[in-house]
């Protein structure tokens, strides 16, 4: 297993916790707004606005976070006149 791949599982791992925080500022979210409006200390809102962008970033990393994976180990680029035969002194 090359370390690319095993970056990509931890970020894919990292992105399941996130997913299940978002659902746990879901849940909360619905109980408070269940509770009568006097005994709000914040607004279910707030908790709903952060499971979304919560869920949000939780897809990205699920689905691998391209962006990120290929900034942690970016492809080398390959030239193809330094392939073979980088030192090897042609006839006079």
């Amino acid at each position: 297993m090359k370390p690319k791949d095993l970056f990509g599982i931890i970020v894919r791992t990292v992105g399941l916790l996130i997913l299940l925080l978002s659902i746990i500022y879901t849940f909360y979210g619905f109980s408070i707004a269940s509770r009568p409006p006097e005994k709000w200390r914040n607004s279910p809102s707030q908790y709903f606005i952060l499971s979304a962008g919560l869920c949000a970033t939780a897809l990205y990393f699920l689905r691998g976070a391209p962006a990120l994976v290929n900034f942690a180990y970016p492809q080398k680029k390959h030239s193809p006149n330094t392939d073979t035969f980088d030192n090897i002194d042609t006839c006079s």
